[in-house]
């Protein structure tokens, strides 16, 4: 329960800072930062428990085409996911689920600090996870460092697993 508390605050922190952070932008940008702001408050109030949904959600924010995202939630995709958590016995939905989770947070990261989330859209999945990274970026340098947080079991959702991730989810 104490976690839950903990997510929450934090969450809450990072909307009051995108809050923030609006009214230093131009007008071009608001749309795409009202859509970050709406998802985060929609998915801390919902408390949603399909956390592939909500990653996919998360992703959603910065493509245009949609039918993409609708393949990272399929159970082959799941099931691809779960080899690579190790040890072997963790590759269960409930620990690929708190991998999602952590891996949201990274993507939510990104889409706040990516210029091309705050002015238009990734065309396609395939270039925003390319564009994640690709480190060339802050956004992709600090999307790196906490995903790879998370797959090493050191981020808040995943050090309690006993299990760690290897190489990239996508």
């Amino acid at each position: 329960m104490n976690q839950y508390y903990i997510e929450n605050f934090l969450l809450l922190c990072l909307v009051f800072l995108l809050i923030l952070n609006i009214q230093c932008k131009s007008k071009k940008t608001s749309n795409s930062r009202e859509q970050i702001i709406s998802f985060l408050i929609n998915q801390s109030l919902t408390n949603s428990t399909d956390s592939c949904t909500s990653f996919a959600s998360s992703e959603a924010i910065c493509v245009s085409s949609q039918t993409e995202i609708l393949r990272t939630c399929s159970d082959t995709e799941k099931s691809r996911l779960k080899k690579s958590i190790e040890p072997i016995e963790k590759q269960t939905n409930e620990v690929l689920d708190k991998f999602f989770d952590c891996w949201k947070k990274c993507n939510l990261i990104f889409n706040s600090q990516e210029s091309i989330c705050l002015e238009s859209k990734f065309t396609k999945l395939e270039s925003y996870r390319d564009a994640q990274k690709s480190g060339q970026s802050l956004a992709s340098k600090n999307w790196i460092l906490c995903t790879n947080t998370c797959n090493q079991a050191e981020a808040e959702e995943t050090k309690t697993l006993g299990a760690i991730f290897k190489g990239w989810a996508y």
